[in-house]
């Protein structure tokens, strides 16, 4: 990756300083690339940070789904920084090393355990078309009953491919742990 298109904050205003404080930071206190370059915008971190929150905190899609979905998306748009970030996020939530290789490797759903596949299938049509079949549909509302967690399933997938593609093309760099994270998975051009 070359030079970002937008820099992370160096020097926070009062106003930047007082949203990143309310952001997810590394283990040392330090802020991540992806909110210090939101931060240029402060209604836009603000917002952002809300919205994908209810992803991680108010979610109706149980947290293992969630992942298998993020990781599928990232690897399919080739984010780097939100693989790393999800990586060890699916961890805690119980998504095995086999799990998170078989669907960042883009392979053919089908060959996964089945509630994988149908997620990754759904992602996988969701970004090749920017619609779900009937087919697929019925299949996603015979795991999702409740119309609230069909539609986060559907908005998951959309935001997290947005996400991805504004990292991908503004230039959010991985920081370092993250770099380390990829390099041990043999992550390279995703």
């Amino acid at each position: 990756m070359g030079e970002p298109l937008i820099r992370p904050v160096g020097e926070p205003t009062t106003e930047q300083a007082a949203l990143l404080a309310k952001a997810p930071t590394l283990p040392d206190g330090t802020i991540r690339n992806l909110f210090l370059t939101l931060a240029w915008h402060p209604t836009l971190l603000k917002r952002f940070n809300a919205m994908m929150g209810v992803f991680m905190r108010f979610n109706e899609v149980p947290d293992h789904d969630r992942e298998v979905c993020i990781l599928r998306v990232a690897a399919r748009v080739g984010s780097r920084y939100e693989l790393a970030q999800h990586i060890p996020i699916a961890q805690t939530c119980g998504v095995d090393d086999d799990l998170i290789e078989a669907v960042v490797a883009l392979g053919d759903p089908s060959a996964l355990p089945e509630r994988a596949a149908l997620l990754c299938a759904v992602a996988d049509q969701i970004l090749e078309s920017g619609r779900i079949s009937d087919d697929l549909w019925t299949r996603v509302r015979e795991v999702f009953a409740d119309e609230s967690a069909a539609l986060e399933l559907v908005m998951l997938i959309c935001l997290y491919r947005a996400a991805g593609d504004f990292m991908n093309i503004v230039g959010v760099a991985p920081e370092p742990d993250m770099e380390e994270l990829l390099r041990s998975r043999a992550v390279d051009g995703a």
